[in-house]
């Protein structure tokens, strides 16, 4: 059984140990028991270690810590995580402590030093444009000359027509400047009109009409110290129009400062319809202007045999069933009466629209029929009128489809 390291004080065990079974290749006389672990300055380790000392249990002994990998700047780090309690909260709070510090005076410096370059290099690109622009310029200029004198121009022509293109240039950005401060000057009006606006302190009414100006006024419904641009032609039109029949339309006039013009122009009466139990007056429009009944004038027609003469006055006349045929058969009717100059046979009987008859001045009744070859017809009528009827002529004319004309005399009770 090999002896304890501490039995013995030389490694040849001359002491009384045991020696060992390999000899050790020693090569200097100082030493240090193995029992220790730490050798002395100057000792050598040994070649062989097999020997008869016991060697210290390795799984004792304190590991060695392992050196870190070193790793690629390509591969990714995995690290586990460990949560540990409270270790964000004291990051964030580390985080904001840094946020609330003041930046440092190198930093501020740095700050601005940047800005003053950057101030400087804008500077120096301005001034490198302004001088590229001077010098395309300067080239244009000798380019132009060169070509002037070329096609054989002087040099007093070509200082003239420069004088002269540089004052047509002025003139120009005058002109612009004051187109720009008109237009600002109109935006700036409409808005303060739109905005503050006039007040209205007198409204006058001109054009001629059946109502007085104070009926327009009333029926206008605006009143001194309104805002005058606030009144405009549709509001009129719709209210005036629908309150008094007869005013066809209503144009608005602002006289600055604090006048408005109400000009109204009047419609009368187109169409006579005389039904069963009702009359109706019409405009050119079907607009119902009266329920009277009256003689047709010059310009105005009656149409006789509707069924149903129903409506209120301001209202728009929409016939239906055989009216709506009556209606637009005596429209076509009308429209060729005024081409050939038949204005006087305004008084037309469409009861039965295959024998429509025409009344001439109240004393020639025409058998048109129906509304077939109208245009000859009534072209053959207007002749046939011009050269055979007389003043005092009372009679009959019947137009056939072809444009002939027979005429009859006879006697009639004007209407």
């Amino acid at each position: 059984m090999p002896a304890d390291n501490n039995n013995f004080s030389h490694p040849f065990g001359n002491n009384g140990g045991e020696k060992p079974n390999l000899p050790l290749d020693v090569t200097s006389d100082m030493w240090t028991p193995i029992s220790t672990g730490a050798p002395m300055p100057g000792a050598v380790r040994l070649k062989d270690a097999q020997s008869t000392v016991s060697q210290p249990d390795r799984a004792q002994e304190t590991p060695e810590k392992p050196q870190p990998k070193k790793r690629s700047k390509k591969q990714p780090v995995n690290r586990p995580v460990v949560a540990e309690k409270g270790a964000p909260k004291k990051k964030k709070k580390r985080a904001a402590k840094r946020r609330k510090q003041p930046d440092s005076p190198r930093k501020t410096a740095l700050v601005v030093s940047r800005a003053e370059k950057m101030l400087q290099q804008n500077e120096q690109n301005r001034q490198h444009r302004d001088i590229v622009q001077r010098q395309k310029h300067a080239q244009r200029s000798k380019e132009y000359y060169n070509r002037r004198k070329q096609n054989g121009d002087s040099g007093d022509d070509i200082r003239r027509d420069e004088v002269l293109r540089k004052r047509r240039k002025r003139r120009f950005a005058a002109v612009l400047t004051v187109v720009a401060v008109l237009i600002v000057a109109g935006v700036a009006a409409l808005i303060y009109a739109l905005v503050v606006g006039a007040p209205i302190a007198q409204i006058v009414v001109s054009g001629e009409s059946v109502y007085s100006q104070q009926e327009i006024i009333n029926a206008s419904g605006v009143m001194t110290g309104e805002n005058m641009f606030r009144v405009t032609d549709r509001a009129m039109n719709k209210r005036i129009c629908a309150l008094l029949p007869y005013v066809g339309s209503v144009d608005v006039k602002y006289q600055l400062p604090d006048v408005l013009e109400l000009v109204v122009t009047d419609t009368t009466d187109k169409y006579l319809i005389s039904g069963k139990s009702a009359f109706l007056c019409l405009s050119e429009t079907q607009k119902i202007l009266s329920l009277k009944k009256k003689k047709p004038q010059d310009g105005q027609y009656r149409l006789d045999g509707f069924d149903a003469t129903e409506g209120e006055v301001g209202a728009v006349y929409t016939p239906t069933g055989d009216d709506e045929k009556r209606f637009n058969a005596a429209k076509e009717i009308i429209e060729q009466l005024e081409i050939n100059g038949l204005q006087k046979a305004n008084v037309l009987d469409l009861s039965d629209l295959s024998h429509i008859v025409l009344r001439y001045d109240g004393r020639v009744n025409l058998y048109l029929g129906t509304t077939d070859n109208l245009s000859v017809r009534l072209r053959a009528t207007a002749e046939a009128l011009e050269m055979y009827v007389t003043d005092n002529t009372i009679g009959y004319l019947e137009i056939s489809y072809e444009g002939k004309i027979f005429f009859r005399d006879g006697t009639m009770v004007k209407d």
